[in-house]
């Protein structure tokens, strides 16, 4: 039990260089997004031929709003928690970076072409919810599972060798008498 008053237990180097890293692609996807959203509205021209024949042609600017909004939306959630909710970090890392991997997926699909951009940032967006997964210990060394009676539910009392079970109880009730159904 930590007293009341006393110092926060050191946190290990490597969970602050995964948190950092976490923090580090949201600012970016989130610039990524604000340069995003001011090259459509500032030079929608950029993006005619791109967006020719799809359900975004002439809508630059539903475009950009979709992208700064619901996108860099996210990734701005993320930072704000990440700074004043920590606890909840992998949560919104983990929303915002799949968000991105959706827009990523979403946009290829209709545009109908994959490039280096959508390389860029859906790695960014897999590199998140992938140190999401290491902020919550999901690469870490975990424990065997005990072996003792698993996939063996008849053995003899306290050896947990085969056998019947002479006495106790089970969680769909009392345990027969009898030996091993063949």
């Amino acid at each position: 039990m930590i007293r009341p008053g006393a110092p926060d237990p050191p946190v290990p180097l490597a969970r602050t260089a995964v948190t950092r890293s976490l923090l580090g692609l949201a600012i970016f996807q989130v610039l990524s997004t604000l340069l995003g959203v001011a090259t459509m509205v500032l030079m929608p021209q950029w993006y005619t031929e791109m967006l020719a024949g799809t359900p975004f042609e002439g809508r630059v600017g539903v475009a950009a709003v979709l992208l700064g909004v619901a996108t860099g939306g996210w990734q701005w959630l993320a930072i704000l928690v990440h700074w004043l909710w920590p606890q909840r970090l992998a949560l919104a890392h983990l929303v915002a970076g799949t968000v991105m991997l959706g827009w990523i997926a979403g946009e290829c699909l209709v545009l109908d072409a994959f490039s280096w951009p959508h390389a860029l940032w859906g790695g960014a967006g897999a590199l998140q919810v992938v140190l999401v997964a290491v902020h919550l210990g999901a690469l870490r060394p975990q424990p065997a599972p005990a072996r003792r009676g698993i996939g063996r539910p008849w053995h003899a009392e306290g050896d947990g060798g085969p056998g019947p079970v002479t006495s106790g109880t089970h969680a769909s009730g009392p345990l027969p008498t009898e030996g091993p159904r063949r």
